[in-house]
């Protein structure tokens, strides 16, 4: 019996060949043989694109060029000149493994669902495999159209099609899909690699295209309509709604259009306004209900002014198990990392080290932490690491959006707050404690404080989170001054002290000053202590691409290679 047929369709405008070609080779090196690749170039500038897909002399390779029509219009044109039992979307910079119709299609003969979902790299990836019946939470998937093998009939059967938007076309045929399908497998497993610096990429601009997920969703409304599912899918409609917009206004660096896109969607969908707006899209926030005042920190009730506290606060639960870890484990401790994000995620801690980095780097919070594994007893520490970044805050955390964290801080380690705090977090202050007493900490025998979080979002827009990064690392923020104690320390108790200038991904490098003008006052502290080691990574050309989840953060693979050069130096 013939295996099933496999249509990809990749629309193409303008893509660099140096993305291109791998590709169009990752589709054509699949395992799984039976395939068709329809590129769709959507009215290129040159004859590059034609030009690419001829060389290449295989009979699966069908190029169409109707005109610029954009890429929403290119997809359903792939589609209609497909040939096969399922449909697979491609975007023509990105690659997928050479596996992944091999693996879906025998998904599709155990189960025979109507679609076959995965992940993309960046995300967590065990392999487990899931089979969910209609109606299926939107929630399962990303709007994205390109981790899913879809039945053909599916489509057709529904007249499935994609929106004509600059950005997020791919949103309500994804979800639309979803609602029609009466039988989903998930496979929990990495398959497709997502590139984020393709010049001139329709994402990296997508911060003034934002009010387009307000017309997806109007159009995903539409069809739900249509098909008589709105009322059984508003919950997750709701949802994914919410947090789609939450992702478009990280990209949205202009006031007047954040204005513009927000008065947008308060006028069309009050209910997701004030579900984004009001609490949800701050970090900390504020919100009325029938007289009375909620307090939300990202997005989960903490309490209210007017009702017990809430019992979500498992926003916290990282600190409290790494606190119980450290105590634990603080005789065996020879190395301490310290700093914040791209340490906590960038050092992979074993028995003998233990890794203290948290989110937005203060070395405030860093030097106390330190001085509080000294009076806790450990007593065999040689190392301190200090991982030193370009957004170095100093701004104490209270004076931060993470004023939340200080408290927990103090809570655990007894950091002194930098300024005296008002009612409402000596409230939450109070409140936390009681949960702190009653939180049952789980087994943390192997734990040594590593990184408990979910991969960083891939970020769109590098340069406005250089602007970003930039404008905070000008405020006055005595950063040296908690350096000098941190050092000074070290001294005292006959310790060596490691700088780590963490590896960014190569389009944030871009967007950077010089060095020597972003590390100014490090560089200058360094000449004055000539005996603190500076393991400079920023230039070095052994991470590449594949080593970052986004633009400032490494992925595990990165980690574990950042780790071993780190741990290479602390052994010499």
């Amino acid at each position: 019996m013939k295996s099933p047929k496999i249509s990809v369709i990749m629309p193409a405008y303008n893509t660099p060949i140096e993305f291109f070609k791998p590709a169009i080779e990752s589709i054509l090196n699949q395992t799984y043989k039976n395939l068709e690749l329809i590129v769709v170039d959507d009215g290129s500038d040159k004859q590059d694109i034609k030009n690419i897909v001829d060389g290449y002399h295989d009979k699966r390779l069908i190029y169409i060029n109707d005109g610029h029509h954009g890429a929403g219009e290119a997809r359903n044109i792939g589609i209609a000149h497909s040939n096969g039992d399922y449909i697979y979307i491609m975007a023509s910079d990105d690659t997928i493994d050479d596996d992944t119709f091999e693996i879906c299609m025998n998904l599709m003969q155990e189960y025979n669902p109507d679609i076959v979902l995965f992940k993309l790299y960046g995300q967590s990836s065990d392999g487990r495999v899931s089979v969910l019946y209609h109606p299926v939470d939107f929630d399962v998937t990303n709007p994205g159209d390109t981790t899913q093998l879809v039945r053909k009939d599916l489509i057709i059967e529904n007249n499935i099609k994609y929106e004509n938007f600059k950005s997020c076309n791919d949103v309500t045929f994804t979800y639309s899909i979803l609602a029609c399908a009466k039988k989903v497998v998930k496979i929990n497993r990495c398959f497709y690699h997502y590139n984020t610096n393709v010049p001139n990429q329709i994402s990296a601009s997508r911060g003034n295209k934002a009010v387009n997920i307000i017309y997806a969703f109007d159009a995903l409304k539409s069809n739900l309509e249509k098909y008589g599912l709105f009322k059984l899918y508003q919950k997750s409609f709701n949802k994914v709604f919410v947090w789609c917009v939450k992702g478009e206004m990280l990209n949205i660096i202009d006031d007047e259009y954040k204005k513009t896109f927000l008065d947008t969607l308060k006028n069309k969908y009050p209910k997701i306004y004030r579900k984004v707006f009001d609490y949800k899209y701050k970090i900390f926030g504020k919100q009325r209900i029938n007289g009375k005042r909620i307090i939300y920190f990202c997005g989960i009730k903490l309490f209210s002014y007017k009702k017990s506290f809430s019992i979500k606060t498992n926003v916290f639960d990282i600190d409290i198990r790494k606190h119980a870890s450290f105590l634990l484990h603080r005789n065996d401790i020879k190395n301490l990392v310290l700093g914040s994000s791209t340490a906590r995620d960038g050092f992979v801690p074993t028995k003998d080290d233990f890794n203290f980095g948290g989110s937005s780097q203060d070395l405030y919070r860093s030097y106390h932490l330190y001085k509080y594994c000294i009076d806790s007893g450990t007593p065999h520490l040689k190392n301190i690491v200090l991982f030193f970044d370009v957004f170095s805050f100093g701004l104490q955390l209270e004076k931060t959006q993470e004023a939340y964290k200080s408290i927990i801080y103090n809570i655990l380690y007894k950091i002194p707050y930098a300024f005296k705090l008002d009612r409402k977090y000596n409230k939450f202050s109070r409140k936390l404690r009681r949960y702190v007493k009653k939180y049952k900490v789980p087994d943390v025998s192997k734990y040594y404080g590593g990184s408990l979080y979910d991969n960083q979002d891939n970020i769109v827009d590098v340069k406005g989170l250089v602007e970003k990064h930039l404008k905070n690392n000008k405020r006055g923020n005595n950063q040296i001054e908690y350096l000098k104690k941190i050092y000074d320390k070290t001294q005292e108790n006959n310790q060596k002290i490691y700088i780590v200038l963490p590896p960014y991904r190569q389009d944030y490098m871009d967007c950077l000053p010089k060095r020597d003008i972003v590390f100014d006052e490090l560089d200058q502290f360094l000449k004055e202590h000539n005996n603190i080691t500076l393991l400079d990574f920023i230039d070095d050309n052994k991470f590449n691409l594949d080593d970052f989840s986004d633009c400032h953060h490494v992925n595990k693979k990165g980690a574990n290679k950042l780790t071993k050069l780190i741990k290479e130096r602390l052994n010499n």
